[in-house]
């Protein structure tokens, strides 16, 4: 009998009430909410870091091609002539838009000076365009690009690219009509396309505080040469 009333003690003791049931449920439902909090934050910052390192991508390789044709500005010649085409940083949208000339290589049919210039449309969407006429306003060049000259689409998500020239004597003008600037600082705004997509007309008022979703990149190219 003794050990008939041991048995049925353990058998009780084994036993959950329904009031642990339930504390064990909430328990289980609460862990289950957190790692989905977990994960979803994980993916989040996943996203994140990688969208901006193919942003940080994308402004190398405008700032290099940028660079590169900067490289090969030429002052503007006195007087008028085919070569008159100054250095100039115009406004358009809320960016700004960048034209000079260069030189090209001497095999080029027709001729070794062209006008290169940069502009961001109102489509979030820089462009490059080239042509081998000497053009002086953006709208002129654009339309005289089209063709072969025209390498068109550069990249997309761009919110702004800004430039700042600067004479020897320190001061920051928008247009050189005979000599070149000493540099020429650069500043990109690249966007994430899921910030613009909620917000296609995004702006930065202030470049030093982007909102989340944007990345500021800058960069200074020197005229060694420029008088």
């Amino acid at each position: 009998m003794f050990s008939m009333r041991a048995s049925v003690v353990r058998t009780g003791e084994r036993a959950f009430t329904i009031l642990e049931l339930l504390v064990s449920a909430v328990i289980f439902v609460i862990m289950l909410a957190l790692l989905g909090s977990v994960i979803m934050h994980f993916n989040t910052a996943w996203r994140q870091g990688d969208a901006q390192k193919e942003r940080r991508q994308n402004a190398r390789v405008i700032f290099d091609t940028i660079s590169r044709d900067l490289q090969g500005a030429v002052p503007t010649l006195p007087g008028t002539g085919a070569n008159r085409v100054p250095f100039q940083v115009q406004q358009t949208n809320n960016s700004d838009a960048l034209l000079w000339g260069t030189s090209l290589p001497a095999n080029r049919t027709r001729g070794d000076f062209a006008t290169v210039g940069y502009f961001v449309d109102s489509q979030n969407r820089l462009y490059r365009c080239q042509t081998n006429a000497a053009e002086s306003d953006l709208d002129t060049l654009t339309a005289s690009a089209g063709g072969s000259n025209f390498t068109g689409l550069l990249a997309e998500n761009v919110v702004s690219l800004t430039a700042t020239a600067v004479a020897r004597d320190g001061s920051t003008n928008t247009i050189f009509t005979t000599n070149l600037p000493v540099t020429v600082d650069l500043t990109l705004l690249l966007a994430d396309w899921r910030t613009l997509k909620q917000k296609p007309n995004l702006t930065v008022p202030d470049p030093s505080n982007p909102p989340v979703g944007v990345q500021v990149f800058r960069t200074r190219v020197e005229f060694p040469a420029a008088p």
